[in-house]
């Protein structure tokens, strides 16, 4: 008698479906991947992620999972030339009250275009011989009923009919334009809770050659917006990337959004609450125009929630929970669901019954603080639309919390550490309310936040002297 096989379906081909499809294949027979484009198969920009030209970081617990599922990748994307940086010694970083301390590194991020972080983790899962790509087609339905899914319906690329494609698992990680919401409808489920927080927030990225003599470990620089402020939305990040190229990404609300032509960019850089972006851009090189991104808003559904949940379906990575991107935890979510279903897989086969039901409320356990990090942040923005979630008294004593632990912050390294380590999604945000973190705060600092950014004169020789800059090293 021949041994039944196991077929599994990843919709999406970005980086939560093919880090998904990586795990599975340690499981089942064969992994499909569907996705409605091709994949590229060098450092191209994916049509089917628009944020791509934008800043994207890996925070230490996300590129540590990441190391842990694909040994030797982080050495890999070095090699290619991503740039592996520390808190705070070489990110420097403006608070609202000034510029942080460059001291002792801390914790980590890793920089690099997005199209060069998707090939590299792409080329290396694609490598496994019991993975596939589908020629390109859409997905327009699933097969089964609300008991199980074992299947979808599938539209191919330049083709009128559908076909079907059976499957003992589906995952949805079509990202933001998931239909499984509705499909789920379709098969008589109850709807699940959903929140949409919409800060309004607006992105302008443009990349740009740095300027020659530029130090090769040259730091990131990020200008903080500040909710007290008359434009509480206001930010700026300039990070070094591969190929010895700056990306410089501007945030501004909706009724004041950075500007996408070119001679709007400058004086935008120039209102920024400091002066040394534009200073540092005035002496580099753009290699592309501006381009714009306004679909920032934070989605989430609660999937886990469901009163009923049919087996063989699991929806991860934007699918199920869409972040700000100004907070940088995407990519690093999408990386801890995939390391955190292999050590539940591990334990429980993906196939048993029950097992996508407590495989999603993993990955909601998984999604949790950055989810918390980012709606918090983004509820306090005056023009914050919302629905499923409104800020009580709750959240109102947080973030007065939060400004005290910031305030705090100059001249405790301790304190520091903390909120580093709950930021680069390495510790639990609880950590932030230890007895230990609740003395420093309620003592104060014990230093000054700086004036000017901590630039070594290495680093500030790049300035063009017409800017007036004379950053404290």
């Amino acid at each position: 008698m021949p041994v039944p096989t196991h077929h599994a379906v990843v919709l999406g081909g970005g980086l939560a479906g093919i880090l998904a499809a990586h795990v599975l294949a340690e499981h089942v027979d064969t992994v499909t991947i569907i996705d409605r484009d091709d994949l590229p198969e060098s450092p191209e920009h994916r049509k089917g992620t628009p944020q791509a030209r934008h800043t994207h970081v890996f925070v230490e617990g996300g590129y540590t999972a990441l190391e842990d599922l694909l040994p030797g990748i982080t050495d890999e994307l070095t090699g290619l030339g991503a740039r592996q940086l520390h808190h705070p010694a070489d990110i420097l970083v403006r608070r609202p009250t000034g510029w942080r301390d460059r001291t002792a590194p801390e914790v980590g991020i890793i920089s690099a275009s997005r199209a060069l972080t998707d090939w590299a983790i792409r080329r290396r899962v694609l490598a496994h011989p019991r993975i596939t790509v589908a020629p390109p087609a859409t997905v327009v339905g699933l097969l089964g009923d609300r008991r199980r899914i074992n299947g979808v319906r599938l539209r191919d690329r330049g083709a009128t009919d559908t076909r079907r494609l059976t499957a003992d698992l589906v995952i949805d990680a079509t990202g933001r334009s998931s239909h499984t919401h509705d499909w789920l409808t379709e098969l008589k489920l109850p709807a699940v809770h959903r929140e949409h927080i919409d800060s309004g927030i607006r992105y302008a990225t443009r990349v740009y050659q740095a300027p020659p003599g530029t130090p090769a470990a040259f730091p990131l620089l990020l200008i903080e917006p500040d909710p007290s402020s008359d434009r509480p939305a206001v930010a700026g990040m300039l990070s070094p990337i591969e190929d010895d190229r700056w990306i410089l990404t501007l945030v501004g609300p909706k009724h004041d959004p950075p500007p996408t032509e070119e001679d709007g960019y400058p004086p935008f850089l120039r209102s920024l609450a400091d002066p040394i972006l534009a200073d540092l851009i005035a002496a580099a090189t753009p290699l592309t125009p501006p381009y714009g991104f306004a679909n920032t808003a934070n989605h989430r559904n609660f999937y886990e929630r469901a009163r009923f949940w049919p087996d063989g379906l699991l929806v991860l990575g934007d699918a199920y929970a869409t972040f700000n991107p100004i907070y940088g935890h995407g990519m690093a979510t999408a990386v801890l669901a995939a390391h955190a279903l292999r050590r539940r897989w591990q334990r429980h086969h993906p196939l048993l019954p029950g097992s996508a039901r407590r495989s999603q409320r993993a990955i909601a356990k998984i999604t949790e603080p950055a989810w918390r990090m980012a709606t918090a942040q983004d509820l306090r923005l005056p023009h914050t639309t919302t629905t499923g979630r409104h800020p009580g008294r709750l959240a109102k004593l947080n973030n007065r919390y939060a400004d005290r632990l910031i305030a705090a912050t100059p001249g405790r390294p301790d304190l520091q550490r903390a909120s580093l380590r709950v930021f680069a999604l390495l510790d639990s945000p609880l950590r932030l309310f230890t007895p230990r973190v609740l003395w420093q705060i309620l003592r104060g600092p014990r230093g000054q936040y700086r004036p000017e950014a901590p630039l070594t004169p290495e680093e500030r020789r790049i300035l063009t002297p017409a800017s007036g800059t004379t950053a404290d090293s």
